[in-house]
């Protein structure tokens, strides 16, 4: 028996972060490449994926999109196993959202392997808001560690939603 693959790599995302911060918009936006303005709430995780060129080779993202609230979090700890990239969502417009980044980093810390390489990004989402100046002034200086990278999402438009999926 032959396994056809259509892809010459496979990398595993995991979209993280409360309710209600837009991870399954930028997730859906840059797979689809559409914005909706509204979803429901994921219940316990969603799967998406995308075949893209990076240098010449075929590369399957899969992005595990994930319910962000308090009930699906010893749901979803498994399935932190194996990722290549941890993509971390907070709502500017939410500081709660900002606040409870510790815990999620806590949480993955927790649920993967020392080993294991990944790549860490947190995004700021809903960045056109005119409240949030702030938030993403203090958010660029934080964290300190230098394992996680910061980015604004803007899922609205396409090029600004691919980039943490290829930072």
């Amino acid at each position: 028996m032959t396994i056809n693959r259509q892809y010459d790599h496979k990398f595993k995302f995991m979209m993280l972060g409360d309710a209600g911060v837009g991870k399954t918009s930028i997730a859906r936006r840059f797979v689809d490449e559409a914005f909706l303005h509204t979803y429901i709430h994921t219940i316990g995780i969603d799967f998406l994926e995308k075949v893209v060129d990076l240098e010449g080779k075929k590369v399957l993202l899969q992005i595990w999109d994930t319910a962000g609230q308090d009930r699906f979090r010893t749901l979803i700890r498994p399935y932190y196993r194996g990722a290549a990239g941890m993509i971390m969502v907070y709502d500017v417009t939410d500081e709660k959202t900002f606040d409870s980044i510790e815990e999620w980093m806590r949480c993955i810390a927790e649920n993967t392997q020392e080993c294991q390489i990944i790549q860490k990004v947190i995004l700021a989402n809903k960045t056109t808001c005119p409240i949030i100046e702030l938030r993403l002034k203090t958010a660029g200086n934080w964290p300190p560690s230098t394992e996680w990278t910061f980015l604004k999402a803007l899922p609205k438009k396409a090029t600004a939603s691919q980039r943490p999926f290829y930072n």
